[in-house]
């Protein structure tokens, strides 16, 4: 896996190497422009020269003679004008031809081989010495000037220059590499002290990560880090609270079990033994549903119950808890009754708001006594939904209220069965659905429980 130095290092070195590449071409391009422009003029002034000079020394044999002969040896002029431009390194070479009414008047031993343009202006013209650029110029008296170059020294100082860019840019570019590799390393060291800090916690912390050191490009990082480890600490502290729970809840119950096994064991007759058989049955039922209840509480998770949040009808729900309950409740001649608002839909989880008004008529059916009375409402607020549970039972007193949700907790005097923790998955549903509960003294004698809910 390629590493975020090595990452940035390539991109930098190389989106480098495309800018100096672009530079050395535009150099080159510019260059040879420029070059262009420069000898092109030079070409420009030389036949000046010469048409001056041509003008001014033939004009009158012309006029007096129609042949004129081509001299032997160049006029002091023409080879003060040819010395001057042989005589540096990067001077343009150059061959030229004077003529008038179609003959050579004057010519020099580098001058083109090709017939001469009867335009006037620029071309180029190729022999077997090359590539040249010729210059024609015409006067009004008849004469005409053409001055070639060849293109060897103009190629020469296009690529001098090119190199002369290029090769400082090559012996810069090693340079350049290390001291962005040992930038990008030092750019990078906050990481290098936040992967230390981690990689150097105990297999057991689940402390957030420090963010003072870490770069402002990280901090989502570390934030999206120190929420999982926020949640990763919930999760195990439910685990460690349910198997702590677990192991001293079922302690009891599975002793009871143990001594109603042994007394079955050695149960003299059959009705001692069926008996403790039945004690058996009990305590096991008990301690199913003790297990039930913890493992409902221990799958709580606030991430699972926000994301899967659903549109639902309160009055549905509780229709369909009711009729589960219904038998248990006739068992007992206790009256159910159920009054539905007009509107009682909210946001949430319908399977954990149907245990959470399990758990609440469970225990009114529980504590009210034969043939009391239960009754159930939903009630429509502007921003809210309120489940109503009224019953006939004994309630709780009010030095009791503040403690009754606490886990493993059971009022004394009441002789039902149980393992204390249905409010405990009751107000923790409730805090899932950010929703209120308030216990108060019912108009029917026994407890009222309220919960309201968030649209």
């Amino acid at each position: 896996m390629i590493s975020i130095r090595s990452r940035l290092l390539l991109l930098f070195l190389g989106l480098m190497f495309v800018a100096w590449a672009v530079i050395i071409a535009s150099t080159y391009v510019q260059t040879s422009h420029e070059v262009e422009e420069i000898y092109d003029a030079h070409l420009v002034q030389s036949a000046d020269e010469l048409l001056m000079f041509a003008s001014h020394e033939y004009s009158e044999q012309l006029a007096t003679s129609h042949h004129v002969g081509a001299p032997t040896l160049l006029p002091f002029e023409v080879q003060e004008l040819v010395r001057r431009q042989s005589g540096d390194e990067y001077a343009p070479r150059l061959g030229f031809r004077v003529w008038v009414a179609g003959r050579i008047l004057l010519h020099s031993t580098d001058a083109p081989l090709a017939p001469p343009r009867e335009t006037a202006g620029f071309s180029e013209r190729e022999d077997e010495r090359g590539l040249w650029r010729v210059y024609t110029r015409h006067s009004d008296n008849g004469f005409a000037v053409e001055v070639a170059e060849h293109y060897g020294i103009r190629s020469k100082i296009v690529r001098e220059v090119a190199l002369a860019t290029a090769i400082p840019a090559l012996f810069a570019f090693p340079i350049i590499a290390l001291l962005a590799w040992f930038s990008v390393g030092r750019g990078l060291a906050p990481l290098s002290q936040l992967a230390r800090q981690v990689s150097y916690r105990a297999p057991e912390s689940l402390a957030p990560v420090s963010v003072e050191c870490a770069p402002r490009e990280v901090l989502p990082l570390v934030e999206a880090l120190n929420r999982f480890l926020e949640r990763l600490s919930g999760t195990l502290e439910r685990e460690r609270r349910f198997a702590a729970d677990a192991s001293h809840e079922l302690r009891t119950p599975l002793a009871s079990l143990k001594v109603q096994a042994q007394v079955a064991a050695r149960a003299a007759d059959a009705e001692t033994r069926a008996r403790a058989l039945g004690h058996i049955t009990e305590g096991v039922d008990r301690a199913t549903h003790l297990v039930e209840q913890l493992m409902t509480l221990a799958r709580l998770d606030p991430a699972q119950v926000d994301a899967s949040r659903a549109r639902i009808d309160l009055n549905r729900v509780s229709g369909d808890v009711l009729a589960q309950l219904a038998p248990e409740a006739l068992s007992k001649s206790i009256e159910l009754d159920l009054t539905e608002a007009e509107v009682g839909e909210m946001q949430g989880r319908a399977d954990l708001i149907a245990i959470l008004m399990r758990n609440l008529v469970d225990n009114a059916v529980r504590y009210t006594p034969q043939g009391g009375r239960i009754v159930v409402r939903v009630r429509d607020y502007d921003h809210e939904v309120c489940l109503e549970i009224d019953d006939s039972g004994p309630g709780i007193p009010n030095t009791e209220l503040d403690r009754v949700f606490d886990r493993f907790y059971r009022g004394l005097g009441h002789g039902q069965p149980g393992c204390g923790l249905g409010l405990s998955i009751v107000q923790r549903i409730a805090e899932l659905h950010r929703a209120a509960i308030t216990l108060g003294e019912s108009p029917l004698g026994g407890l009222r429980v309220a919960v309201r809910f968030h649209r």
